[in-house]
């Protein structure tokens, strides 16, 4: 595996490169005695890590809350199209928070609960990315638009 697609500490990978080393296999044939007191802590644990000698085990982050957002009109709307300007101001405050995280919009579920009591349910997904801007996400949704997405869920 190359080194490159390692999160190594600043500087290490950098280091690693002058020594001509591009990636694991080259790593596990430097002398295991020299490396820690030559190039410190993070490159014995690093190989460490590729040896099998140590082992961290995978932990999973929580998941970042749900965003929601929710509306109550005073009066029912008759159409579709008249909510549109109400549902503006927070979808762009979503949005904002979203950015903040860097994280992506993949799909947008709107859930209308009407006066009799029925409810409907629309899910809205953005475009794909025209080919020139489209890059491969790194998360398991493949949606070409970041590294962190997620759907929201609007009320």
């Amino acid at each position: 595996m190359p080194l490159g697609r390692l999160e190594l500490p600043a500087g290490l990978g950098e280091t690693l490169q002058q020594l001509g080393v591009q990636d694991v296999a080259a790593l596990l044939e430097l002398p295991a005695a020299g490396l820690g007191l030559r190039y410190g802590e993070a490159a014995e644990r690093l190989r460490r890590l590729a040896a099998g000698e140590l082992w961290a085990p995978l932990v999973p982050a929580p998941p970042p809350p749900e965003l929601t957002a929710r509306i109550e009109l005073e009066e029912p709307a008759q159409q579709l199209e008249q909510l549109l300007p109400l549902l503006e101001p927070p979808l762009v405050q979503l949005l904002a928070v979203l950015a903040q995280r860097g994280e992506g919009l993949v799909a947008l579920e709107l859930v209308l609960r009407l006066d009799s009591g029925a409810t409907v349910q629309l899910q809205l997904r953005p475009p794909p990315p025209p080919p020139s801007r489209r890059r491969r996400c790194s998360s398991w949704c493949g949606c070409g638009w970041s590294g962190r997405c997620r759907p929201l869920r609007w009320q």
